[in-house]
């Protein structure tokens, strides 16, 4: 191989005896590389181990050199180890282990919501995919698609105002069944560049929606859920959501629950008639106030274990920080559970369940991460059945689980699920919202 080369450098300083050495050496080097997260020996990175990559490295043999003039194990030289690891896939094309991300570009500069930021790995499939974020790891992923923004299998919009103008750093790693790094990304550098505002709009009505903050009211909601959006596994196991006319309220969003019903998911048997008030916006240091009409059929079971009527979601992790409960755990109430609280999971009261009757509903939050910086606050028909109190959550389940928060969790932005969710149950669910608000205040959802 060595005659093939009549550079007199390259003779000097390459005896033949150095190809017999690689050979021996290759079995080893293989074994080593086994988790490399690019094909090594493609020194310009075309693709392919070529005698393009042999003649850079051969021209630098016996240098002190960098990882583009040949120096594949990062020594500092090139020597005959890197001719080793080189030889040892000379001819070959593609990637070994590797992993990369889809978005953002290399120094690109990004507004607002950015699509499709994925990890697409090559050669293995990762059993837990980390994104790290300016040298943090702020989402873990354990099945595809491995997304920076999502819930339940379902990709997101990052949303880049949840970081501070200026450069930002993001790789991923990808990981075998042992907790051991397969593949590490090249570093994605890119810059955000967001207009601020001091207080940032809430709801952007959509062309059939009433002015301001009001999402669904009365007959003025023009009688579909144009103005709500579908949330991940919304529907399903015998759960139906429409409207309804109503007496006193002119329209309503009905979230019903069939008797007996429920689907396997995430490997539970549970039922789902959930939507949201579209998706937007809430991150850290908002204050967010809702404000929604509630009834409950009269017939609606009580649950001998768990039923939500409405859930607080993050943006790209699993468990939600607090829920609104109905006929739960055998009793015909309205709770706020806290997730992870100081004495486990506690349920504060907000009085019977309103059967066959309508009754108003505010609930406030301020939106932190760390442990007791956030608060939640709640008022029923002008009384204040929870007066405002310090937040505490954790994850109870999915790839963070044990992970502790406030109202959010580090790194994430805000959204609300209206509806049933509870386990399969003999007994119909039957729930009803109107005039469901959002807003920055207090008097604005009253």
């Amino acid at each position: 191989m060595a005659k093939q080369f009549t550079h007199n450098a390259i003779h000097k300083r390459l005896p033949i005896v150095v190809v017999a050495a690689a050979a021996a050496l290759i079995s080893v080097w293989l074994l080593a590389s086994s988790r490399a997260a690019t094909l090594p020996g493609d020194i310009n990175t075309d693709g392919k181990v070529d005698v393009v990559d042999l003649s850079i490295l051969l021209s630098n043999y016996g240098r002190s050199a960098t990882a583009a003039q040949g120096d594949l194990n990062a020594s500092g030289a090139v020597d005959i180890t890197d001719l080793s690891i080189l030889l040892s896939n000379f001819g070959k094309t593609g990637s070994a282990h590797s992993i990369n991300l889809t978005a953002p570009a290399e120094a690109a500069t990004v507004t607002g919501n950015v699509p499709n930021i994925q990890a697409v790995a090559m050669g293995f499939t990762p059993a837990k995919v980390e994104f790290v974020l300016d040298g943090n790891v702020v989402r873990s992923e354990a099945s595809p698609p491995y997304c920076l923004a999502g819930d339940d299998g379902t990709c997101f919009a990052w949303d880049s105002s949840s970081v501070a103008n200026g450069q930002h750093t993001l790789v991923v790693k990808g990981y075998d069944a042992a907790g051991a790094v397969v593949a590490t990304s090249p570093t994605r550098r890119f810059a955000v560049s967001n207009t601020t505002t001091s207080n940032p709009p809430l709801w952007q009505d959509r062309p059939d929606s009433p002015a301001g903050f009001v999402v669904a009211t009365g007959n003025t909601y023009g009688g579909n859920l144009a103005n709500w959006s579908d949330t991940p596994w919304n529907i399903y196991g015998g759960a139906t959501v429409s409207i309804v006319a109503d007496a006193s309220k002119g329209k309503a969003i009905r979230s019903y629950g069939s008797p007996g019903g429920g689907a396997q998911h995430d490997g539970a048997t549970s039922q789902r008639g959930e939507i949201e008030p579209g998706r937007n916006t809430y991150r850290e240091g908002d204050t967010i106030w809702m404000g929604f009409d509630f009834w409950v059929s009269a017939d609606s079971g009580v649950s001998n274990t768990w039923s939500s009527a409405m859930q607080a979601h993050n943006s790209h992790l699993n468990s939600p920080n607090w829920g609104v409960g109905v006929n739960g755990n055998g009793q015909r109430r309205l709770v706020i559970t806290e997730p992870g609280g100081s004495s486990g999971n506690p349920e504060y009261q907000l009085g019977p369940t309103p059967s066959g009757q309508w009754t108003r509903i505010l609930i406030g939050e301020k939106l932190a991460g760390a442990p007791g910086t956030g608060w939640v606050e709640a008022w029923r028909d002008g009384q204040n059945v929870l007066p405002r109190k310090p937040w505490n959550s954790y994850q109870q389940y999915g790839p963070n689980t044990g992970q502790r928060g406030s109202t959010l969790f580090p790194g994430a932005t805000r959204y609300y699920k209206f509806g049933v969710y509870r386990g399969a149950h003999p007994s119909v669910m039957d729930l009803r919202y109107a005039n469901v608000k959002l807003g920055t205040t207090k008097e604005s959802v009253q």
